[in-house]
Order: C-alpha cells, then sequence, then structure tokens
C-alpha cells in the first residue's frame, strides 16, 4: 500500500502544535486603558508573553459589556457570578512567544448629568 505523497511530507514534519510549551521565557503582561474613565465606550489594551494559559481580569469591568478585537492568542470570558471580563491566554506554543488584543467595552451604568454623554 502506496501512502499519498502529502501524507507522507505531513509525517514527516513535525506539527508546529505538538511543541512543549516552554518555560524560560519572562513573565510579562500589560492591559492599558485607552480611553478616560469617564468615556461611555472604553477600550482595553492587552499584550502578554510568557504566559500561556492564563486569565487577567479587565480592570474596573464591573457592568461593562466588551468585545474582543484584533485577537492574537487570546480570547474574552465574562463571569456572571463576579460581573467580570477577563482575557485569557490561549494554551498552545504560539501563545508563549506573543497574545494580546483589545476589549471594546460599553459601559451599562446609567448616565448621569455630571457625565458626558
Amino acid at each position: 500500500m502506496q501512502i499519498p505523497l502529502a501524507i507522507g511530507l505531513l509525517a514527516a514534519v513535525p506539527a508546529f502544535s505538538q511543541e512543549e510549551i516552554r518555560t524560560d521565557f519572562r513573565q510579562w503582561t500589560e492591559i492599558e486603558a485607552l480611553d478616560s474613565v469617564d468615556a461611555p465606550i472604553k477600550r482595553f489594551a492587552f499584550t502578554a508573553r510568557g504566559v500561556a494559559g492564563q486569565e487577567f481580569e479587565i480592570p474596573g469591568s464591573a457592568r461593562l459589556f466588551c468585545t474582543l478585537n484584533q485577537d492574537y492568542n487570546v480570547v474574552l470570558n465574562y463571569y456572571p457570578a463576579t460581573d467580570t471580563w477577563k482575557f485569557q491566554i490561549r494554551l498552545n506554543p504560539s501563545a508563549q512567544f506573543a497574545a494580546g488584543g483589545i476589549a471594546t467595552c460599553l459601559d451599562l451604568r446609567p448616565r448621569t448629568a455630571g457625565r458626558s454623554s
């Protein structure tokens, strides 16, 4: 029985997903608020290195509705019990080198006369 060439080539080249997670990187994360505290739409930039598989809470994310934009090796999770949003780094070999994204959040708190709209 002859193995098709494409399958034979795939078997000979190790898959990137089979590489091991490295632990020798210096861990680094940063969450930066891109808008003012009283803005109705808030954006948070997140970047990370060396922290695959971990979660990082968006500060002050209670009463916000968020979506993830321009993501790379990261997902956005909502936890209703604590009303918090968290960036979660995917657990794959490429996530250890770089992960990040921008969360765009709508402030769901009632607007008051003292707050700009």
